[in-house]
C-alpha cells in the first residue's frame, strides 16, 4: 500500500503543534520561513539572543519496532534520485525526533548526524516507502543507538 502523503502531512501538522507547546516553556519559537524550510528547516527557536535551527520529525511506526527511519533519498522517480533525504540535506542544527503516543523526544546534532550516515547506511536495514509517483528510501537505525551516541544531545523528554 502506498504511503498516504496527506495523512502523513496531518499528523505531522499535529505533532509540530504539541512539540511548540512543549519547547515553549524555553525558547522563543518562530516557524520557519519558505526559504529556510527548503533547507529542512521547521522552526527557530531563541534563548538568550541566540538562535537554534530545528527540524521536527515525527516517527509513530518507531515506537512499535524500536527503529527511527532515517531518510537517505526523499524523491526517486524510475530509480533515479530527484532528491537527496533530510538526514542529508537539512540545514538545521537540530533535529527532534517525535514519538506522538508516548510523547517522547530525542535531541540529535544534525552535524554529526550526516557524519555518521554514510557508514550506518551499510550496517542498518534499508526501506523503500512507495509513494504514488515516487519512492522514498531510508534505513532504521535503533533508538537505543540513537539515544546512546554523542549525535543525542537529549533523550527521554516526555511532554
Amino acid at each position: 500500500m502506498p504511503y498516504q502523503f496527506a495523512t502523513q502531512h496531518k499528523q505531522g501538522q499535529q505533532a509540530e503543534l504539541e512539540l511548540d507547546q512543549y519547547f515553549q516553556r524555553w525558547y522563543t519559537i518562530t516557524p520557519a520561513t519558505p526559504a529556510q524550510q527548503r533547507n529542512g528547516i521547521d522552526r527557530v527557536f531563541e534563548y538568550r539572543g541566540k538562535q537554534h535551527f530545528v527540524e521536527y520529525k515525527c516517527d509513530a511506526k518507531s515506537e512499535t519496532t524500536g527503529n527511527f527511519f532515517l531518510e537517505t533519498i526523499s524523491v526517486e522517480r524510475n530509480s533515479v534520485v530527484v532528491k537527496e533525504g533530510w538526514a542529508y540535506t537539512t540545514k538545521a542544527g537540530w533535529v527532534v525526533l517525535y514519538q506522538p503516543k508516548k510523547r517522547r523526544v530525542i535531541i540529535l546534532d544534525a552535524s554529526r548526524l550526516k557524519g555518521r550516515m554514510r557508514s550506518w547506511e551499510s550496517c542498518f536495514p534499508k526501506r523503500v516507502i512507495p509513494n504514488r509517483t515516487w519512492n522514498t528510501h531510508g534505513i532504521l537505525v535503533p533508538e537505543d543507538i540513537l539515544t546512546t551516541t554523542d549525535i543525542c544531545t537529549g533523550a527521554n523528554f516526555i511532554l
